[in-house]
């Protein structure tokens, strides 16, 4: 059974009550520094390796696959 009772939490100080926004956007900012790494790494292989468009489709379908499985692991 589903606890449906939604209780309000008084907070006693401001900056504790700033945490949770706080943390979401150093995670947005971790997030996307390991998604702009990630394209950079897969521009150099493409360059270097000379990759034709569907070889460099391939590789970006691949390593989007990679990165959901990975979020979706248990901590």
């Amino acid at each position: 059974m589903r606890n449906s009772e939604k209780r309000k939490f008084q907070v006693a100080s401001p900056s504790l009550s700033r945490l949770p926004e706080h943390t979401r956007k150093e995670e947005r900012l971790r997030c996307g520094d390991v998604t702009a790494n990630s394209l950079a790494l897969l521009a150099t292989h493409t360059s270097d390796s000379a990759l034709n468009s569907t070889e460099a489709g391939e590789l970006l379908r691949a390593t989007a696959e990679a990165i959901r499985n990975e979020v979706r692991e248990p901590i």
